[in-house]
């Protein structure tokens, strides 16, 4: 009689280990099925960020060119004042409006218009 209570304890004891083991692995396969659910909005939130990480490096480069061109005209700029002082100390204008009104009339005018048509091109 005892080895039938030994028997049935034992069965008991392995029934429940392997209740106990179906449960426990039903459950870590639940975990393992919200775990992927979780990987991949992770990786889709980290490749959108990737590409938005993108599109501000590229903007980035393009600010990059555009204030070296701006910081080229601005050089430029800056020369042109000296460049007409040093053209300007170089001739007499009283002395060739004397003698030649009607040449340097028309330089003038042209180079007016040239100046105008410049700024207007750099303002649009």
């Amino acid at each position: 009689m005892l080895r039938i209570y030994i028997l049935a304890g034992v069965a008991l004891v392995i029934l429940s280990v392997v209740t106990g083991g179906y449960f426990y692995v039903s459950n870590l396969q639940e975990d393992l099925e919200f775990a992927k659910t979780e990987l991949t909005s992770v990786t889709s939130a980290f490749e959108q960020q990737e590409l938005v990480l993108s599109e501000l490096q590229t903007q980035i480069e393009f600010q990059k060119v555009l204030r070296e061109e701006l910081q080229q005209k601005f050089t430029n700029a800056r020369k042109q004042p000296i460049q007409t002082k040093k053209l300007f100390a170089e001739h007499d204008v009283e002395k060739l409006m004397r003698a030649k009104k009607e040449l340097m009339t028309k330089r003038m005018r042209k180079a007016t218009e040239k100046v105008f048509k410049e700024l207007e091109a750099e303002t649009q």
